[in-house]
């Protein structure tokens, strides 16, 4: 394991075409620190993590206005409104994720609501699971 990030870098311009976001709740940095602890997840083992959590509705490609392509988008559908997490890469030559996971939304929700499902999701990939 890598020394844990306590902070990643926040990318506040890498907008997703047709979502409001990016988004950086305060459980963002559980979700880091998970990330971090895996040294990176790829999209068929975070789609098979997840694939028992109430809301979520797959794993696909993500790709950024700023031309980043992140190693996953994590999809959910929570009280009628999608919600995409995204996944950062690892990067092996820094030994740490190449910037913060972020949250994108399809319209205004809780933040309450982002903010418990970001810590589920930490809490669900991490060293213990669900």
């Amino acid at each position: 394991m890598t020394a844990v990030l306590e902070t990643a870098t926040r990318a506040e311009r890498a907008w997703l075409k047709g979502w409001d976001g990016p988004f950086f709740q305060p459980a963002i940095d559980a979700l880091n620190k998970v990330l971090d602890w895996h040294e990176g997840l790829n999209i068929a083992s975070l789609g098979n993590m997840l694939d028992r959590m109430d809301g979520f509705t797959g794993a696909e490609p993500l790709i950024t206005d700023d031309e980043h392509l992140w190693s996953v988008g994590l999809a959910f559908t929570l009280g009628g409104r999608r919600i995409m997490v995204a996944i950062p890469n690892f990067s092996p030559e820094k030994s740490q994720l190449a910037r913060s996971a972020a949250v994108y939304t399809e319209g205004p929700i809780d933040d309450e609501i982002l903010d418990a499902l970001v810590r589920r999701i930490a809490d669900w990939l991490g060293p213990s699971g669900s």
